[in-house]
């Protein structure tokens, strides 16, 4: 078998609190071949195929796909997929610090976790030139030049850096990291906190607990391969030492990996299906349907935590002048099933007609009365009344009274919640660009439309009046 060349490059100071390695791998096969599997694993990675790119290979179902030349690997919770080599395999893969990559391009990485998609369809077209640029690149030093400059471009956007990201680099570096402390030392509840965490690094602080446990057991594994699984599980602190609990996480059962544009996970059949978009909309809303994910693991992670909401309590957040959510849960608590919460609305407020391409939604009149258009269908609602709108369908509302109205507002799947946080308050003139976008400033106008069409929301219609 042949063994692979592994080159390790430290990144330039400005972008070590992102960016963990560089790897440079190069294998030659000759006539063989080699899978590898993916199992569990704490770090998200792009990774740049410089020849022949590996083959992925479902792990359920055993079919071949085409992987891109450029792939952003999220966290791994279980074995999604397997890799083959064939011929000469030559990759440069950049291992992102837990936070980095939510940090420097702003992803709801969240929504990456166990997925494997094509960088082109969330970072946009510049990982092409990226690849071209790094392909042609005469040495090793050149390449990761041109890695450095790409990253370096997002630093002056960066998102501020937050507590989390140094207790996941201490989890990550072996060092102990409690909840509970940094928790207090942020001035943040834990639920709070592990809210935070699951939405920049990607998984909940516990599960990456499990995850890096169970990552480095395979890892001692691999680099003494005359350890019995029983040593290898007591070494990494398993309370009951045999090999049923590596081998379980081993031989779990996972969601297909998708590597096609435009494609989701059905957690029900467990097979790919395109999701109807139109030109030019291949962004992550779509490739993770805002996450419609089999993540069994993920859910019961947060069993006992966030199953219950007391009255009075949940993450609020405005957002347009006259509005503010309070999220009772959301995708990120729940590893993509659902985002619930209230919505308070003052006399007036309204919405231009516009559709969700990867979410379906749904409205209970709390308080309040209110117009609504459904397609064409258009009615009055009141207390007590429930509208439901799928995926696809344009519509659009209105606070027609003359009190303030609440409503309660359901996203499936979860993911929908992270919209509204991106285009809050922060983005200046909004309530403008709502009714005319021609009026915006031009940058505020580009970012929000680059989160419309990451979120697979779009503008059809004026409001109601």
């Amino acid at each position: 078998m042949a063994v692979p060349r592994v080159i390790e490059v430290a990144p330039s100071a400005p972008l070590q609190p992102f960016v963990r390695s560089y790897h440079y791998t190069e294998m030659d096969l000759g006539p063989g071949s080699l899978v590898k599997p993916v199992t569990a694993r704490p770090e998200l990675m792009l990774q740049i195929s410089l020849r022949r790119p590996f083959i992925p290979i479902d792990h359920v179902t055993g079919e071949v796909t085409k992987a891109p030349s450029v792939v952003l690997l999220g966290i791994q919770t279980r074995r999604n997929f397997d890799l083959q080599a064939t011929g000469n395999v030559t990759t440069l893969t950049v291992h992102f610090q837990p936070a980095g990559l939510y940090r420097l391009f702003h992803l709801p990485v969240s929504q990456l976790t166990d997925q494997a998609v094509d960088a082109v369809d969330v970072l946009g077209s510049c990982t092409r030139e990226l690849h071209s640029r790094v392909a042609k690149a005469p040495d090793l030093a050149s390449m990761v030049g041109h890695l450095e400059r790409f990253l370096k471009a997002r630093v002056d956007e960066r998102q501020p850096f937050h507590p989390v990201q140094a207790m996941a680099i201490r989890m990550l570096d072996e060092r102990a990291a409690d909840v509970s402390t940094v928790a207090a030392e942020c001035d943040l509840s834990i639920r709070q906190f592990e809210r935070v965490f699951s939405e920049q690094v990607g998984v909940g602080p516990k599960l990456f607990s499990r995850i890096i446990r169970f990552s480095r057991s395979i890892q001692s594994k691999r680099d003494n391969p005359q350890l019995m699984w029983a040593d290898v599980a007591a070494g990494a602190g398993y309370f009951r030492p045999t090999s049923s609990g590596i081998a379980a996480a081993w031989a779990a059962t996972p969601p297909r990996p998708c590597w096609k544009r435009g494609s989701t996970v059905d957690p029900d059949r467990r097979r790919c299906r395109i999701l109807p978009i139109g030109p030019g909309q291949h962004r992550l809303g779509f490739l993770t349907a805002g996450p419609a994910l089999d993540r069994t693991a993920e859910r019961s992670h947060h069993m006992g935590t966030n199953n219950i909401t007391a009255a009075g309590e949940g993450r609020q957040r405005p957002f347009m002048p006259g509005e503010l959510f309070t999220w009772k849960t959301t995708g990120v608590d729940n590893g993509g099933a659902i985002d619930f919460g209230e919505l308070s609305l003052d006399p007036g407020v309204r919405v231009p007609e516009h559709i969700h391409r990867a979410n379906d939604e749904a409205y209970y009149i709390l308080e309040g009365t209110y117009l609504f258009k459904v397609g064409d269908e258009v009615a009055e609602a009141s207390k007590g009344a429930f509208v439901f709108i799928p995926k696809g369908t344009p519509h659009a509302w209105l606070n027609a009274g003359t009190q303030p109205g609440r409503v309660a507002i359901i996203f499936t799947p979860g993911g929908m919640a992270g919209y509204f946080d991106e285009l809050g308050p922060p983005v200046p003139d909004m309530m403008i660009g709502i009714t005319d976008i021609s009026k915006m400033d031009r940058d505020v106008r580009a970012r929000v439309e680059d989160v419309w069409k990451r979120y697979g929301y779009e503008i059809v219609g004026p409001p109601l009046t």
